[in-house]
């Protein structure tokens, strides 16, 4: 947000500074890879050409790329309105702020209090200390590969591959992510190939593979139609 002067007076205007978004549409390109590479997908992603999937805003400061994992955190093998109300409990004992150095003052009791189970609030507390520490510079991952981004989340005690690929999608953007734990993506890529319910995850995983580099693409048109998903299975 800025202010802007009006005049000899003391009269300000309040202009809200909109972060920029970055849309991710089904394009010729998407589609030309996925042709080649997975035809059997590509006939259910064609008719959805020029589609957006999602607009989705990346984090650009360490405050943001720390709230948004925490967020993560917070959100594994939660329901959004689960997730979103112990969220709410967190940022409030935080004061608004969800920084490393509040977190790291705050009691394991408060955190229980919020609604956070005893291991998330370990991992909340072991990743304010990597950050406090420059153990895990966040900022870094805007540049690394998927691969070192993941490497260096993972080894924040009970960050798992879920929670960082969530938050390589949609706090940094990544356009190369699939989750193969993902429960969603593991039945959608199960019925558009066929194979049965749970298939071990190595499979999921190299079928994914052959989509890089719209990896993430496939993610977000297979959380989006979920419930078409499932018509298909039916």
């Amino acid at each position: 947000m800025v202010l802007i002067s009006r005049g000899r007076g003391k009269r300000y205007t309040r202009v809200v500074m909109q972060r920029r978004q970055t849309p991710l549409p089904i394009t010729k390109d998407v589609l030309a890879h996925m042709k080649q590479a997975d035809p059997v997908l590509y006939k259910i992603l064609a008719p959805y050409h020029g589609d957006v999937l999602a607009r989705i805003v990346p984090k650009h400061t360490n405050k943001e790329l720390f709230a948004a994992l925490i967020h993560s955190i917070i959100s594994q093998q939660l329901s959004i309105k689960a997730a979103a109300h112990i969220q709410a409990r967190v940022t409030e004992a935080c004061g608004g702020a969800v920084t490393p150095e509040v977190i790291s003052g705050i009691s394991e009791t408060t955190l229980r209090a919020c609604g956070l189970s005893g291991a998330k609030v370990k991992t909340v507390q072991a990743l304010a200390r990597a950050v406090e520490t420059k153990e895990l510079k966040l900022l870094s991952l805007r540049k690394a590969s998927t691969d070192e981004a993941m490497e260096a989340l993972t080894k924040i005690w009970g960050i798992g591959p879920w929670t960082a690929q969530m938050f390589l999608i949609f706090s940094l953007g990544a356009p190369d992510v699939f989750s193969a734990r993902d429960l969603i993506l593991r039945r959608a890529v199960e019925t558009v190939h066929k194979l049965p319910p749970d298939s071990p995850i190595k499979t999921i995983e190299d079928i994914a593979l052959a989509w890089s580099p719209y990896r993430t693409y496939v993610s977000l048109f297979f959380w989006q139609e979920k419930d078409k998903m499932k018509a298909y299975r039916n």
